[in-house]
């Protein structure tokens, strides 16, 4: 596929960046996976905190800065963001419109083929490990 779209995130919270890995410029996901770390990033905060997506692909890279997680807000929507962002872009070399086409296509397609993230949950231990680090 020519008009594959790769996520990553950038002006991240240092403590946030090291405390969840997905986080780091390294880190490259697709739009759903994307969608997925800002809903499990939304549930995990205890307060607000912005950082930047930025969308590749092999041509063009778009950077939406300053997106605002708040906990107590609904949940994120990643693709509600990036309409916003991508039809008010019109120009003589970019389609706005078209680019948000083929994400949202990209998007409904990966989440066809991968399965949602979970919560993580706390692993619990039985009593005869606790006393043995080891077994952890």
């Amino acid at each position: 596929m020519t008009g594959q779209y790769r996520v990553h995130f950038s002006n991240v919270d240092k403590k946030l960046s090291r405390k969840y890995r997905v986080l780091n410029k390294k880190a490259i996901h697709g739009i759903f996976q994307a969608q997925q770390v800002l809903e499990q990033l939304q549930r995990s905060l205890s307060e607000t905190t912005t950082l930047s997506v930025i969308i590749e692909n092999d041509r063009q890279e778009f950077a939406i800065e300053d997106v605002k997680i708040d906990p107590i807000q609904p949940a994120i929507q990643l693709l509600d963001i990036l309409q916003d962002q991508f039809l008010s872009l019109q120009s003589d070399t970019v389609d706005g419109a078209k680019i948000y086409m083929e994400i949202n296509r990209q998007f409904n397609e990966e989440r066809k083929v991968l399965p949602e993230m979970e919560p993580r949950q706390k692993r619990t231990y039985s009593k005869k490990s606790r006393g043995f680090s080891f077994f952890r």
